[in-house]
């Protein structure tokens, strides 16, 4: 019985420790890959919400990574619920940005009230302003586009007549976004695994060999990129449709690169061709593939959809897709291991699921 109970100690701690071991190669993860810290970067307290600390508007030209969170665009007295609206993915998307970029300003353009105050959000929400780098600004959406193409456009009629009115009306404020103030935007569902200055800017990434991603888009507040902000921007302008999911995102950027590159193709799209516009392949920010998406959910080949990530500057995780998935943190998934490790404040106040 004695020997009996040694073996059973024993092989607790070897499984311990396989789990340990595996759990960091399977992330990929490198010390290298973490960014310096500045001092202070992570001191703030998360409770003491003073708001000239956190509430900012993105300056042009500065280092500025931006999300945008649309829930309320076209209804904004219509939330009952209190605090900073986020869900826990959006908050570890948020986090991750945050974490691996503390150079940059992190901001959180948001259109829905904050009934309560910030106290009154959630716990996994105040935790990301422990980062002094995390911004949000609340958004007055014809001040937004006042002095813009689209400042006499009616945005809120086209907005209800779409099929898909969050995720259209962030299709549009992303590109004003880009022309106001330069920089990189993020949709809410991209965790980000390095530091995005490592690509320079003026770039986004493939969908796939056909079309262009608009989940992660760095332009210029002047030059080439500026010049495709106003594109975007004016697209919209003439030729938004609430219609189709992708026409006001991924069509709309890819027909506009193939007008500024002079191209026809995706695959004929270079820096030369491009103005130094840079069209970067899937396994920057989507490894996983759109038809793909299970991947991120799965308990089974774990190692295999790590290895896929591990280049990887972001994760697109397909909200419209993933969303009702469930993910139980006490399980090995992938989604579950980038959370880990890109979003641990997040991870660790969500209880068991995320």
């Amino acid at each position: 019985m004695k020997r009996r109970y040694i073996h059973v100690i024993a092989l607790t701690f070897i499984l311990v420790f396989v789990w340990l071991w595996t759990s960091r190669f399977l992330v990929g993860y490198r010390k290298s890959e973490e960014p310096p810290k500045p001092i202070g970067v992570n001191e703030r307290n998360a409770d003491a919400f003073e708001p000239e600390h956190f509430e900012m508007e993105p300056v042009r030209g500065k280092k500025n990574i931006i999300f945008i969170e649309t829930r309320c665009a076209i209804k904004p007295n219509e939330i009952e619920d209190s605090g900073l609206l986020l869900t826990k993915r959006q908050a570890c998307a948020i986090e991750s940005a945050a974490k691996m970029n503390p150079d940059a300003s992190v901001h959180l353009l948001f259109t829905c009230p904050i009934n309560g105050g910030m106290a009154a959000s959630p716990r996994y929400v105040k935790e990301l302003f422990r980062y002094t780098n995390v911004k949000i600004w609340k958004l007055d959406i014809p001040g937004f586009l006042a002095g813009t193409s689209l400042q006499d456009w009616d945005f809120k009629g086209h907005l209800e007549k779409s099929e898909w009115p969050v995720e259209h009306s962030s299709d549009v404020l992303r590109y004003v976004s880009l022309l106001k103030y330069g920089g990189t935007y993020l949709d809410l569902d991209v965790i980000i695994r390095k530091a995005l200055g490592l690509l320079g800017t003026n770039y986004l990434g493939k969908e796939n060999s056909d079309l262009l991603s608009a989940c992660v888009l760095s332009f210029s507040s002047e030059g080439i990129g500026r010049r495709v902000s106003q594109m975007c921007v004016d697209g919209i302008l003439t030729g938004f449709s609430g219609d189709w999911w992708n026409h006001n995102g991924p069509d709309l950027v890819t027909k506009v690169f193939k007008e500024v590159c002079g191209v026809d193709k995706v695959a004929e799209m270079d820096p030369d061709k491009c103005h130094g516009l840079k069209v970067l392949p899937e396994v920057n920010f989507t490894p996983i593939s759109y038809p793909g998406w299970g991947a991120l959910f799965t308990t089974v080949e774990v190692h295999e959809i790590m290895e896929r990530v591990n280049s990887s500057f972001g994760v697109h995780t397909w909200n419209k897709l993933t969303r009702d998935e469930d993910l139980n943190l006490r399980v090995m998934q992938p989604f579950g291991l980038l959370a880990l490790h890109f979003c641990p404040k997040v991870h660790d106040a969500s209880g068991r699921f995320l």
